[in-house]
């Protein structure tokens, strides 16, 4: 298990200038692959007016968690508390912040180089596209697959314990505290804290704190089945 609370990662002088070809953003990491068994986790902040990630694909799976602010995605409005999953050389986007700005997570179980922009590495999609679904809400946002995709957002009352879905079965979860606060293992969850969990590993028992806390729970496939999905 790998835990990162915000107030160990959420500070103005940690986060990163990055760019697109069309905007500028702060990038701040909360897993970096050299020191956290090969996990890429990080949020993105727009940094420039109608900051825009183009239509674009990567080369592994990942989830985007839209935590602040506001915008568009794929051409729809898009505020906090949509989760997009997506599979390797599934092609999304674009991704615009509106006036308000935009805040996302990007959640990814391994190393990715970055984004292959459309449609100049059309020539580049060499694996089979797979899933690019989103949703928001409370409950299963996106159904649970037979190779181990799924996400929920599950609300926790104060002071009430949940034991999370059980990650056997999947290839690994990322659990992102979307509102409120909780316990871990005797140490303190502010919003936005983020804990990844291993296939072998047991259900997590999460406390929430006085104001209760709203979790999302996101499974990853198993690496044997994104090999077998992209055609490796």
């Amino acid at each position: 298990m790998h835990v990162a609370p915000s107030t160990d990662w959420l500070r103005p002088e940690l986060a990163e200038k990055g760019t697109t070809p069309d905007g500028e953003f702060r990038v701040t990491h909360v897993f970096r692959p050299d020191e956290a068994d090969g996990l890429q986790a990080y949020l993105v902040r727009s940094h420039s007016d109608r900051a825009t990630v183009g239509t674009h694909f990567h080369e592994v799976p990942q989830y985007q968690v839209f935590v602040d602010g506001g915008g568009t995605f794929q051409r729809h409005e898009i505020g906090p508390g949509v989760v997009h999953f997506t599979d390797p050389y599934s092609v999304y986007g674009p991704i615009v912040a509106g006036p308000q700005g935009l805040t996302f997570f990007v959640l990814r179980q391994q190393f990715d180089g970055g984004g292959h922009y459309m449609p100049g590495s059309r020539d580049e999609l060499v694996g089979r596209p797979g899933r690019n679904v989103s949703a928001d809400g409370v409950g299963t946002l996106i159904d649970h697959d037979a190779d181990g995709v799924g996400a929920d957002v599950i609300v926790v009352a104060p002071g009430e314990t949940l034991v999370t879905p059980s990650p056997a079965g999947t290839g690994g979860q990322y659990l992102l505290l979307l509102d409120g606060s909780a316990s871990l293992d005797g140490r303190d969850l502010a919003r936005w804290s983020c804990v990844h969990v291993g296939p072998d590993e047991a259900p997590l028992r999460l406390t929430a704190g006085a104001g209760g806390c709203r979790v999302a729970v996101m499974a990853f496939p198993r690496p044997t089945d994104v090999a077998a999905a992209v055609g490796a």
